[in-house]
């Protein structure tokens, strides 16, 4: 499990996402796009859960279906995926 400053960190650092998405991810909650591209692209019956969990959730869990889900929509790798999870949790 990661908190929300950790998973967005590592998106910012590893070039998935802008500094100030991140930044205003952990602020205000607001979805990046390259997330929420990914987000639109799941079966519309999981949207609403997945938006709820990208901008509400203060911890991240890798084994949530929804982890991945997102994670294949953004065309990840399980081992991409699980490196995200391992460089976030040192953060």
């Amino acid at each position: 499990m990661i908190s929300d400053r950790q998973f967005f960190q590592q998106l910012a650092a590893q070039g998935v996402i802008t500094r100030a998405e991140a930044l205003t991810a952990v602020k205000t909650g607001e979805i990046p796009a390259v997330l929420q591209r990914a987000i639109e692209d799941l079966p519309p019956e999981q949207q609403f859960e997945a938006n709820m969990i990208v901008s509400g959730a203060t911890t991240f869990q890798r084994s949530h279906p929804l982890t991945v889900a997102i994670g294949v929509a953004c065309g990840w790798t399980s081992d991409q995926i699980d490196a995200l999870f391992r460089s976030a949790a040192e953060l």
